[in-house]
């Protein structure tokens, strides 16, 4: 029966759940699913319905040719995250294309698993969780299906039924699991998430980050320690620019590996935990300036690298969230030789008439720096326009940014800033990041989304020997720092000139708009806290939860004895719950069967311990007086309910009623007559 050729019922309800678990890997995967993955979809689809045979072996040799192929192409490689996933959604669907048996529907099943569990290590969210759970109910209960041969009529919601069933039953030892099993490092999968899905990267230039404001995604949530910032005070450092190309500015500054860990104080004033979204890649970010940090596990930090701005990154993009620790302080005190001043003082040699005239007029009516900062800062908040939509206007040119368009994004102000800052003889820099973030009024944390990307000034003061931060934009278009990026760039112009601060953006938002804003925040608090239970429970969290039980687990190796021992004792009761349930615990057939062996004992015909339902009504037929027509069917009946691929629905236990009825009176009638 196993080997029977799946229904097209089965075989469509399975290409509709591989469908729907081809869906978390759209945005990482767009290319092998429209290639690969919706092809042979339609290909299939249109077999089932006797359109089109199925591809001969020839080419279905060179269709995973050209799948291997692809991978090399786009992903470079076959040990990524990307690439992995990317070779069993190719493998799924090319076995769509495959033959259609018994066989064949078991691999597909099976790798359609290591589909989902890729998409959940890739994107541990309580929605991803919840997509996942309805997905594995799927496949566990087509599973099941295929297992009741073809005979047995398809039946959707009695397979989900089924499946559900399954999986709850095995809950209870995935969160035992969890809760004893030794956290091991995240750290381990390499990704090849890039700069192109952050907008982050070694150069900063016109575009850069005004095309990552145009995006919603979230990059990363931020819970403060008994404190909480100014707003306006929000400058999340990213990584910084100190060779200048007109608008353009790059980095050169050396990586260095070695860099020690941080784990002190990490509790104490002004410490703040960074959820960090995964298309980040590398880059880590703090609040602007930075006194300490600390990871949740030793590996983290042989990946970490520093440069002599202060900056931090992986050397290896993690590609999955990761939460850290940190702490903010007052300045950034940096110690730098008239030779190391060199490097940030550096502009093109060739400087226009123009600008030279500008920067020597504002120079002489300014001599110090401060003054000479202040008047460039009014210049450019009396002269300049804050714009998002820059079509057109992306060029690099200084001159005709400054004297032309004067009308731009936070990198045109920090980078023209910077430059003139330089060309006056002050060392400068430009800083990228985040500014802002809005906070869940329901919870505690705050939100940094790409709408809240932004690109700064830093200022060397040679008195405190520390970097000063200075930002244009501010005087450019205050509301921009005053309201943070999502608030600010989600308003038209009327708005902004109504509303000063965000809590008179959600009093003025009214019906629809209010609700949905509320659904918005209720459904982020709960997918807040599912990320913190994940990535905060480790092993020092497991430490204290044994402690709290009485147990003393200190090493690792004590968890790995735990957790072997709660899978054997899981086993165990698992087990005996499957003898006690089959010893006891009888379904609608299994009653009827006993009633009947215990009405016959009654009349005088035990049943032998060997026999099945079978033998022994052969044998009482053959041995008595009672109808022998009635024992038959009464057999039949039994031997399909026990063990046939049947359906037992009301009509059949009704007829199994009146044949036991029909056999007392058979046994009353020829107890009389003997």
């Amino acid at each position: 029966m196993l080997n029977t050729k799946p229904s097209r019922s089965f075989n469509l309800s399975l290409l509709g759940v591989i469908a729907i678990n081809m869906l978390p890997h759209v945005l990482e995967h767009l290319f092998v699913l429209l290639c690969f993955g919706l092809g042979s979809l339609a290909w299939r689809l249109l077999y089932e319905y006797q359109r089109v045979k199925l591809p001969n072996m020839l080419v279905r040799g060179l269709l995973v040719s050209c799948g291997i192929l692809s991978l090399f192409l786009v992903y470079g490689n076959f040990r990524s995250v990307e690439a992995t996933s990317a070779f069993l959604i190719i493998g799924a669907s090319l076995k769509m294309l495959d033959n259609v048996e018994y066989r064949d529907a078991m691999i597909l099943l099976f790798v359609n698993f290591l589909v989902l569990m890729a998409a959940f290590l890739q994107y541990q969210t309580m929605s991803m969780t919840i997509f996942g759970g309805l997905v594995c109910i799927s496949l566990t209960g087509l599973l099941f299906q295929l297992h009741k041969g073809k005979s047995f009529q398809f039946d959707f919601w009695s397979m989900i039924k089924v499946g559900a069933k399954l999986c709850a039953g095995v809950l209870p030892f995935l969160f035992l699991l969890f809760i004893v099993f030794p956290r091991v490092s995240t750290g381990i999968l390499s990704s090849n998430t890039n700069t192109a899905s952050s907008g982050f990267s070694d150069s900063l230039e016109p575009g850069s980050v005004d095309r990552l404001a145009l995006s919603d995604d979230l990059a990363f949530r931020v819970k403060f320690k008994d404190w909480e910032p100014e707003p306006s005070q929000l400058y999340w450092r990213g990584s910084s620019f100190e060779v200048a190309k007109g608008l353009k500015w790059e980095s050169k500054s050396k990586w260095e590996g070695k860099v020690l860990r941080y784990t002190t104080g990490i509790d104490q004033e002004q410490s703040y935990q960074i959820t960090l979204e995964p298309d980040y890649g590398k880059w880590l970010f703090f609040l602007d300036p930075l006194d300490n940090f600390n990871f949740s596990h030793w590996r983290y930090y042989r990946n970490l690298e520093r440069n002599d701005q202060g900056d931090y990154r992986f050397k290896k993009a993690l590609g999955q969230k990761f939460q850290y620790k940190a702490i903010a302080k007052k300045s950034f005190s940096q110690q730098l030789s008239p030779e190391e001043l060199k490097v940030f003082l550096q502009v093109d040699p060739e400087v226009s008439t123009e600008m030279k005239d500008f920067v020597g007029k504002l120079k002489t009516e300014n001599p110090t720096r401060e003054s000479f900062q202040s008047a460039l800062l009014k210049h450019f908040s009396q002269s300049f326009r804050y714009e998002l939509d820059l079509r057109g206007k992306r060029s690099n040119n200084l001159d005709e940014f400054m004297f032309k368009n004067k009308q731009g994004f936070c990198e045109h102000f920090a980078a023209s800033f910077s430059y003139i800052m330089r060309l006056a003889g002050y060392p400068s820099r430009v800083v990228v990041g985040f500014q802002g973030g809005k906070k869940n009024p329901l919870s505690d944390y705050y939100m940094v989304t790409n709408r809240d990307a932004h690109a700064w000034s830093e200022v060397y003061d040679r008195k405190s020997e520390s970097w000063l931060r200075v930002d244009p934009t501010k005087y450019v278009a205050p509301a921009r720092i005053r309201l943070g990026g999502q608030l600010f760039h989600s308003l038209n112009a009327d708005q902004l000139e109504n509303i000063r601060n965000a809590n008179d953006f959600y009093l003025q938002a009214e019906g629809l708009a209010k609700l949905y804003e509320r659904a918005k925040l209720v459904f982020d608090m709960i997918e807040e806290r599912w990320n913190h239970f994940l990535l905060s429970y480790d092993f020092e969290a497991q430490k204290k939860l044994f402690s709290s039980l009485g147990l003393n687990i200190q090493s690792k190796k004590s968890l790995w004895l735990l957790s072997i021992a709660v899978t054997f004792l899981f086993y165990l009761a698992f087990r005996y719950y499957r003898f006690r349930r089959s010893q006891y615990s009888f379904g609608p057939v299994e009653k009827k069967w006993s009633a009947v062996k215990n009405i016959l004992a009654r009349a005088g015909y035990e049943k032998n311990p060997v026999e099945g339902p079978s033998t022994y009504l052969q044998r009482i037929g053959s041995e008595s007086e009672i109808d022998k027509t009635l024992l038959l069917n009464l057999e039949k009946k039994i031997s399909l309910g026990l063990y046939g691929a049947t359906k037992i629905d009301k009509p059949f236990l009704s007829d199994l009623d009146s044949m036991i009825e029909n056999l007392k009176d058979n046994l009353k009638s020829t107890n009389k007559k003997s």
